[in-house]
Parts: C-alpha cells; sequence; structure tokens
C-alpha cells in the first residue's frame, strides 16, 4: 500500500442510468478485457452524443468472489447516460438506485485495487456499516485507456444499510 491514498465518506447519491457490456466469467487482472468493454459501450455512446465530460465511467461488481466460482462471476462496465437512453444489440440499459453508499476515494495504482476493496470493508467495519441489497461499483476519475499504467483515480462505491 505504499502508493495508494485513500479518503472515506458516507452519502446520499441520486440514482444515475448506465449503459454498460457485460461480462460474465474470469475478469480480474485482465485489463484488455475491460478495456475492450469500455471501447464498444464508448461506440454505442458517442454518436449518440452521450459521451460527455459529465460521463461517469463505472465498471460494477455483482458478485462475491468469495461466494461465486470465477466462471460464474459477473462485471458489467460501462457509462453513465441520459434517463431515457435505450439499449441496442448488447449494450444494456440499467439504473443505479439512490441511496445512502460508502464512497472511498483512492489513488492507486493498477495491482492494488484487492487492498482498496479490503480498506473499504474494513472502513465499513470500524463505522458500524453493513452492505445492502445494493451495488458494489467502481467509478473511474481519469481516463484508464491513457493512464492505464500510472496513478488511477477511482471512487470505491458500496450502498450501505
Amino acid at each position: 500500500m505504499e502508493t495508494m491514498t485513500a479518503t472515506f465518506k458516507v452519502v446520499q447519491l441520486k440514482d444515475r442510468t448506465f449503459a454498460f457490456r457485460r461480462h460474465t466469467g474470469p475478469y480480474l487482472g485482465d485489463v484488455e478485457l475491460v478495456q475492450n468493454l469500455f471501447r464498444d459501450v464508448r461506440k454505442f455512446l458517442v454518436p449518440l452524443g452521450f459521451f460527455t465530460n459529465e460521463t461517469e465511467a463505472i465498471s460494477i461488481h455483482h458478485d462475491s468472489p468469495d461466494f461465486v466460482p470465477v466462471a460464474k462471476q459477473r462485471i458489467s462496465v460501462g457509462f453513465t447516460v441520459p434517463k431515457a437512453t435505450k439499449g441496442k444489440d448488447d449494450i444494456r440499459i440499467l439504473v443505479i438506485p439512490a441511496g445512502r453508499y460508502a464512497i472511498g476515494s483512492f489513488e492507486l495504482n493498477r495491482n492494488e485495487y484487492a487492498e482498496a476493496w479490503s480498506a473499504m470493508f474494513e472502513f465499513l467495519k470500524a463505522n458500524g456499516l453493513q452492505p445492502s441489497n445494493g451495488l458494489m461499483y467502481e467509478s473511474y476519475k481519469n481516463d484508464l485507456d491513457q493512464d492505464w499504467q500510472g496513478n488511477h483515480r477511482v471512487d470505491i462505491c458500496i450502498a450501505v444499510k
């Protein structure tokens, strides 16, 4: 954890509409897979004029690696879009629900994500918080296509009770 920095907070977030591609199977550490999923969704959004400075890049981790076999783990990768957006082909739409979220804002390198997630769960425990049945996701604050080798700025968001 020599390069990772973090701040934590609990906030109420508004709902957001999310255009994404889902992958089922191994993805942990597969940089090329995740980058390709982001690129596919970006290709869908750019002609629609939906890829702006306000667009948020997100990856939703649907399954706990502690309970779900790697072959069945799901990740959804994409971007926030206007509410009325419709999916097409393998680009799907879901609403990230409003709610109370614990957020850890991290600056880290690409090898420190597991430590960041551990730090999030330590923060929850230390503050008497429990994950709700909501989502857990990463929200990227810099362009990982350009900054993949450097420091990543990412918020890890966990819906809490």
